[in-house]
């Protein structure tokens, strides 16, 4: 309940328009790997206001929790973008990343709303905190 009212409280702050350009873009590789491996974030699309969760494993496996759906792929980084490969999508998906406040967020690199601020991380946790399984579904627990 504490962590639903926190979120109520914090969401205005969230849809502020803003520009890519009002933040800071983290442009080294190794920073946004070491950002994102082994790592359990928690966010807020900001668009909708929905709630995500996804799982980095080391090995480049990623598992994505959106509501009640789950998307197993990889992850990579490449040209200072975190990028990556759905197993239910095509192509490769694309993300600046950046830094405002002690916040990290997601911005589109590309596409319709490229420069535009689309995901905010609320919660960054070491390792798989979440049990999001790495196999094809997703649902497997563990790494």
């Amino acid at each position: 309940m504490k962590q639903l009212l926190t979120l109520i409280f914090l969401l205005p702050f969230y849809f502020v328009e803003a520009r890519a350009a009002d933040y800071r873009e983290v442009t080294d590789d190794t920073e946004i790997t070491s950002y994102f491996s082994d790592h359990t974030l928690k966010g807020i699309e900001i668009e909708s206001g929905d709630t995500w969760t996804e799982y980095y494993g080391p090995n480049g496996k990623v598992c994505y929790q959106f509501q009640d759906a789950y998307a197993a792929g990889r992850w990579l980084v490449k040209d200072s973008q975190v990028c990556f490969i759905y197993n239910d999508a095509e192509g490769v998906i694309c993300y600046n990343v950046l830094e405002r406040k002690g916040l990290f967020y997601m911005g589109y690199g590309t596409g319709p709303n490229a420069g535009e601020v689309g995901f905010v991380v609320t919660e960054r946790n070491s390792g798989n905190s979440e049990y999001l399984g790495l196999d094809a579904s997703c649902r497997g627990g563990g790494t």
